[in-house]
């Protein structure tokens, strides 16, 4: 498995966990795919992180887990869905848990875009 040089740093940034997210993604090689092509993060990352980090929201990932929400021109509101989504597969989210994450999010966003206006 190949991966690009801005993925490989984001993983490297795990430390030794990055070999554990490598494991998932031998086990399953649709989790290496990016969640967006300009955001270097990959599905196993969001899989790991609910599975191993307590992280028990889409928030939490994008936030604190990750940097997407700093470093996305969009504050990953393009891949929150997705993210609730893997999540949701983890954590046991009914359709409606999924949308209540998704809105909570893009809140949580807005909140940030306050001063702008």
């Amino acid at each position: 498995m190949k991966f690009d040089d801005d993925v490989l740093a984001k993983l490297l940034k795990q430390g030794t966990f990055a070999f554990d997210i490598l494991e998932m993604v031998n086990a399953d090689e649709s989790l290496a795919e990016r969640l967006a092509p300009d955001i270097p993060y990959i599905k196993a990352q969001v899989k790991y992180a609910a599975e191993n980090e307590m992280a028990r929201s889409i928030e939490d990932f994008l936030v604190r887990r990750s940097e997407i929400y700093y470093t996305s021109t969009d504050q990953g509101l393009s891949v929150a869905e997705e993210v609730a989504r893997i999540m949701s597969g983890i954590l046991g989210w009914d359709e409606a848990e999924i949308n209540r994450q998704i809105e909570n999010y893009k809140d949580r966003v807005n909140l940030s875009r306050r001063y702008l206006d």
